[in-house]
């Protein structure tokens, strides 16, 4: 009897083994950077497996979520990963100008979003050290414009100094800043542009959001509506409804104003007259 304990501890402890599995991969954050390159965040778990030495069946003991910046240009060409960029993180928003990137990250479930930066080759990444989500940077890349949790829009410096509130409102999301350095609008399903010269707001819409800016001097912005996006201009007011153009959301515009950027379930990139379409996923997998 004895010697079928040792033997059947044996088999427990010793007798199954691990392996490691891909599990997932996905597409989490998407933009546009300056050279009008698709730059998207990458993640790929992998899980960790037990095997029970009874069943045979595996079951998981660790997860790992590796996740690496990548770029590829609009026309599927060029694809390479740029660097690692962290392990078992949740992201809510990210932008690009000149030679950086800007992301939020958390760690785990219950953690806090943090406003993180890295170059655009790879070469410098670090944490701010401020709280935020979903941050845009200014045209030159030197400051970043982010929504605190229920605390409005703030502003910092590209290394987390000289970090200030300008909308108090606690509702205020999705902050973009325009391609000319001087507004700023924000807002889901209900727009406000805020000009930061004068230190106030100029237009309201309602009922649309998530805004990204159009071209420079385009003087357009495109949002999200009920119905899908829509571009809108600020000088005239003039509303074009995308149509069926873009059957999505979450909608981004290229420098040049040639393609957009959508999310319909997954991460596609489609040309301005409709044509090209194609997903992020298919590369990768």
């Amino acid at each position: 009897m004895r010697k079928f304990f040792i033997l059947l501890v044996i088999l427990v402890f010793v007798g199954c083994y691990k392996s490691w599995r891909e599990y997932y991969s996905g597409i989490d954050e998407v933009c546009w950077g300056s050279d009008g390159k698709v730059l998207f965040l990458y993640s790929k778990e992998w899980r960790e497996y037990n095997e029970d030495p009874f069943s045979g069946e595996p079951y998981p003991v660790e997860i790992e979520d590796s996740i690496f910046l990548y770029e590829v240009n609009a026309d599927r060409s060029g694809m390479r990963c740029v660097c690692f960029i962290g392990l078992n993180e949740y992201y809510s928003g990210m932008s690009s100008a000149g030679d950086w990137v800007v992301y939020s990250r958390r760690e785990g479930i219950n953690g806090e979003d943090e406003i993180c930066v890295v170059r655009r080759d790879g070469s410098e990444r670090y944490n701010t050290g401020v709280r935020g989500r979903n941050p845009d940077f200014s045209p030159d890349a030197s400051k970043i414009v982010y929504e605190k949790p229920d605390s409005g829009i703030w502003v910092m410096d590209r290394d987390g100094s000289n970090n200030h509130c300008i909308v108090p409102d606690a509702d205020a999301k999705y902050p973009a800043w325009s391609p000319d350095d001087s507004l700023i609008a924000y807002g889901y399903f209900g727009m406000q542009i805020y000009n930061i010269k004068s230190d106030s707001i100029i237009r309201e819409y309602e009922r649309v959001g998530i805004p990204d800016w159009g071209p420079s001097g385009s003087n357009e912005i495109i949002v999200e509506a009920y119905d899908g996006p829509c571009i809108i201009d600020i000088v005239t007011g003039e509303i074009d409804s995308m149509g069926n153009l873009i059957k999505g959301n979450r909608a981004k515009w290229s420098p040049d104003g040639l393609w957009f950027i959508a999310y319909d379930g997954d991460w596609f990139v489609i040309s301005a007259d409709g044509s090209n379409k194609w997903y992020l996923k298919d590369l990768i997998e």
